[in-house]
């Protein structure tokens, strides 16, 4: 009953747009029971909730102070993931690589994958091309669909584009062909940049060829 009442009365909070208010009703209520187990999962829903209401600043604020009250929780490592997803979300790129990187040392944790792949795109778009490609690389190895490899695959070939590898944007990019259209343009990108890759090392009549498929 208290686990229900709680939930409603965050609830009500929460429509009423001040979720930071039952977060001071439930600090209260854990210094009166705190061995009241029900808690954890109460202040995780509440979290969760504002996350997925897409009301990041307040998902950062209680996902922090769950981190940090309920260190041994079970849903420590989605919680970890949240926090970093709601900092990327927010646009608050520099704490969200930080707290990936966190969230990371958790190898089991199922969001693993997509973690990798914000990681990569993160220092891509930081021109960290090196630890791009360490994570893109990672992530093809560890990839449990060929939308995840495909993803793998795309950052490894933009990246060795960015570096002047222009063999291994060919292989990359012949890679991502042989999937076929996994994702909307994926193999008309591969192979506009197959043709990039021959023009750049002078194959002129190669990269003609690439161009007008």
């Amino acid at each position: 009953h208290a686990k229900s009442a709680l939930l409603a009365l965050s609830e009500v909070w929460v429509q009423a747009g001040a979720p930071e208010k039952f977060q001071v009703y439930l600090a209260e209520y854990q210094a009166k029971y705190p061995d009241h187990g029900q808690l954890v999962q109460v202040a995780f829903d509440t979290a969760k909730t504002a996350f997925y209401d897409q009301r990041y600043a307040s998902a950062i604020q209680q996902l922090k102070l769950f981190v940090t009250n309920y260190p041994k929780s079970e849903s420590m490592g989605e919680a970890q993931f949240l926090l970093a997803e709601a900092y990327y979300r927010q646009g608050e790129l520099a704490n969200a690589q930080a707290q990936y990187q966190v969230a990371l040392e958790r190898a089991n944790t199922p969001f693993y994958n997509k973690m990798l792949l914000r990681v990569g795109t993160l220092a891509h778009g930081q021109k960290d091309f090196d630890n791009a490609l360490h994570y893109y690389q990672q992530l093809q190895d560890r990839a449990k669909s060929s939308k995840e490899r495909y993803h793998a695959l795309e950052g490894m070939m933009k990246v060795s584009d960015a570096l002047h590898r222009y063999e291994a944007v060919q292989q990359y990019a012949s890679l991502i062909i042989e999937q076929g259209n996994i994702a909307a343009h994926a193999t008309r990108e591969a192979t506009l940049f197959l043709g990039k890759a021959a023009l750049k090392q002078k194959k002129r009549q190669e990269a003609q060829a690439h161009f007008m498929q």
